[in-house]
């Protein structure tokens, strides 16, 4: 088996996706490929070259010239103007070369990244990335892959992947769940380039046979997990003010948060406002942690989405979906997660966007008083199943294999040629 020289271009900002890309990376690494990133930031992980270059930029003028939406036209030129004149007058280094002078100095200088390193395959995430790393393709005659994170509705898909020249081009599109692969094939690619694999885990990494946390005798664990940013904290807020109600029923509940973001300090004022009201320190935020994996199995429950739930069950606690971004039925709450629904939910990646509810705090406490409710043994069987189903269906191995064959394929019927 040939092995491949592979260049991913990424904003590499934190949370899910740079996790989802790091633990896919490490197991082509383990079968002897040879993995670098271009990122925005600069990040140490094992293995990979890692070249810091702009590419999170305001870049819409260019896609004016790739056949965007033409209602969305005017406004995109107008942003690009805007987001020019901001980016020259802010000393940020994300700022230094906004939007066509950042995509021409990037593409430059990936051009010798790949002819140094002698790059195979270029594979591409989020929308400024996919549009640098398509001209970069063009540039150098490279293969060139996208993967999807978080689409949901029209202002999140690509908008390179909005341009009929790219979809045309691009050699596959890469989906880890059902609402991704459904949404990009409504806006035209082709189901023959769409791979679909499933969301993945280091399993050796998140189980329920590791390490636990010390706790108080009798004590009920609630632990959300998640960044506190704009578009993700109001869980952590509605989950706070669950706890009153959680409290006037079990007077040994505790609820970790743990995660940081800009919205940190709004989430800090709810939770002393609530321990304070009660007369206990039942609400402890715990910051940002890189290693979570502990914390997800000394929890009795756990509420998140996406790669958090997933994580979550993996490690063996139970999972409540509650999210922020509504889907096609307007809801974000998904709620407990099931040996009845897993199957659901893992196809739309633990999303919480299926129903019909939104979201808010009387949600979460019936379906954490329903969890006490239960039997021990009870919410170990719900555990155990759940567990079972994640080994299964998410084993990084199995889907890297998937990954591993397109980029192969490839180039058993290309007009490319390894270097």
């Amino acid at each position: 088996m040939k092995k491949l020289r592979i260049l991913r271009i990424l904003e590499a900002t934190e949370g899910g996706i740079l996790t989802h890309i790091s633990t896919l990376d490490q197991e082509l690494i383990r079968r002897g490929h040879k993995v670098y990133w271009v990122t925005q930031r600069k990040v140490n992980i094992k293995g990979i070259k890692n070249y810091v270059l702009p590419v999170a930029f305001e870049s819409s003028l260019l896609y004016l010239l790739l056949q965007p939406d033409k209602n969305h036209s005017f406004y995109s030129f107008l942003q690009f103007n805007w987001n020019f004149l901001k980016g020259l007058l802010k000393k940020g280094k994300d700022s230094i070369l906004p939007g066509i002078p950042g995509i021409l100095f990037s593409t430059h200088k990936i051009k010798k990244i790949v002819e140094d390193n002698k790059i195979d395959v270029i594979n591409t995430h989020l929308n400024n990335p996919t549009l640098v790393g398509y001209i970069a393709s063009k540039l150098t005659n490279k293969p060139l892959f996208v993967n999807l994170h978080g689409i949901i509705n029209y202002s999140e898909l690509f908008p390179p992947l909005n341009s009929n020249k790219i979809k045309s081009e691009v050699v596959n599109v890469f989906s880890h769940a059902r609402e991704y692969s459904d949404f990009v094939l409504k806006k035209g690619v082709k189901k023959s380039k769409l791979v679909n694999y499933s969301p993945f885990v280091d399993l050796t990494k998140f189980n329920s046979k590791g390490k636990k946390l010390p706790r108080k005798k009798n004590e009920f664990i609630i632990l959300h997990s998640g960044r506190l940013a704009k578009d993700k904290y109001l869980s952590a807020i509605e989950s706070i003010k669950a706890i009153p109600k959680i409290y006037s029923k079990n007077k040994n509940v505790r609820l970790m948060i743990l995660g940081s973001g800009h919205k940190e300090a709004e989430v800090k004022a709810l939770a002393e406002e609530v321990n304070r009201n009660i007369g206990k320190k039942a609400v402890n935020l715990l910051g940002f942690k890189n290693n979570p994996q502990d914390y997800y199995r000394s929890a009795d429950v756990v509420i998140g989405i996406d790669r958090v739930a997933m994580e979550a069950l993996a490690s063996g606690s139970i999972v409540i979906l509650a999210g922020q971004k509504e889907g096609p039925k307007g809801g974000s709450f998904g709620g407990v997660v099931s040996p009845k629904n897993i199957k659901s939910a893992f196809d739309n990646f633990f999303t919480g966007r299926t129903t019909k509810q939104k979201t808010n705090h009387k949600l979460i406490s019936n379906s954490i008083i329903k969890i006490l409710n239960l039997k021990k043994s009870e919410r170990k069987k719900i555990s155990i199943s759940n567990e079972t189903f994640i080994k299964d269906k998410c084993d990084v191995k199995k889907n890297a294999s998937i990954v591993e064959k397109a980029y192969l394929d490839f180039f058993k019927t290309s007009k490319y040629f390894f270097s």
